[in-house]
């Protein structure tokens, strides 16, 4: 097989953990690889570590630019990159040696847009000596069910393997800081025929104080998630216009998130959080938009609603 993956890395920050995530890459069974390294304005050693590695194999690309976030540097490796398939790692994490070769075969197998792979989460600081996998399950995946496997897992672009042709005119949002994933994934979405799901943790993701952002406090930059889910919404409404199933998970999810940004408002002790309103006033307007008693038949449904609308009132008293 002698398709090209162009592995885009951002680098930021990341000294003490650059080398385990480039080193799972070059040691990767499937050894077509481009990799780039954008170094994104970093103001430690991780510039240099990128240079030496350009200079000791010529796989490997390295780019530094000013700092333009994750979705800035991402985009800046897809303009270069010249594989037929791309994959995104952010600096941090580390894949399984075998993770591109089962994944590009399974595309191919399947003859499919892109591959899905599991991930674990791990807080070690060293990664660990790969155990022998059995052959992983492959689940191939239509759009709808691609949406709905977000929905559950997460709409993470550095688990995925994706056909140079499907994410070519896309590019990530470089006005936003958070849950830029979201928005991205849902426009690959759209231009998919199908996917596949490969059912086997080849991507381990590292839980460490660079990954502090969903744990950091409440402020403006998270309610950008809650546009993500209007966005979403009005993705599925356009492509799936008479699936009941997809609509209503989409709009639930809404209804959650919206209910999130209304307490952590609410609980949060910085006064200039939301001075004028605004943010109060739009979460307010989605969860009335999307909150509907009856909608579901089921007494289980019905006691959600229930406990959600209680705990809206609980928030605002």
């Amino acid at each position: 097989m002698d398709n090209k993956i162009s592995v885009i890395i951002p680098v930021y920050k990341v000294e003490k953990y650059l080398h385990r995530c480039v080193d799972s890459v070059l040691n990767q069974t499937y050894s077509n690889l481009e990799i780039i390294l954008v170094d994104d304005g970093s103001p430690d050693n991780c510039g240099t570590i990128c240079d030496t590695y350009e200079k000791q194999d010529t796989r490997i690309t390295a780019i530094h630019q000013e700092n333009k976030g994750l979705s800035g540097a991402r985009n800046s490796g897809m303009k270069i990159a010249t594989g037929d398939y791309i994959s995104f790692v952010d600096s941090d994490d580390w894949l399984e040696p075998d993770m591109y070769r089962t994944l590009i075969s399974a595309i191919v197998d399947t003859q499919s847009d892109m591959a899905i792979t599991d991930f674990s989460k791990s807080m070690e600081l060293s990664s660990q000596v790969a155990s022998p996998i059995p052959k992983p399950r492959n689940e191939v995946l239509n759009n709808k069910q691609t949406i709905l496997y977000y929905r559950e897992n997460g709409f993470y672009v550095w688990a995925n393997l994706y056909r140079r042709e499907v994410i070519k005119d896309l590019s990530f949002r470089e006005n936003i800081k958070f849950v830029e994933d979201m928005f991205f994934s849902m426009d690959v979405i759209a231009n998919l025929g199908k996917a596949v799901h490969v059912k086997y943790p080849f991507y381990n993701y590292f839980i460490g104080p660079n990954n502090s952002l969903t744990r950091r406090a409440y402020d403006k930059s998270k309610f950008t998630s809650l546009h993500a889910n209007l966005y979403i919404q009005e993705k599925v409404a356009t492509l799936f216009p008479e699936d009941n199933e997809v609509i209503e998970t989409v709009r639930k999810s809404t209804l959650e998130n919206a209910i999130y940004h209304l307490q952590s408002i609410y609980q949060s002790k910085d006064s200039n959080l939301d001075a004028n309103f605004e943010l109060r006033k739009k979460a307010k307007k989605v969860f009335n938009e999307n909150f509907v008693l009856t909608k579901d038949a089921t007494k289980k449904g019905l006691i959600i609603r229930l406990s959600n609308l209680f705990l809206l009132r609980f928030v605002f008293r």
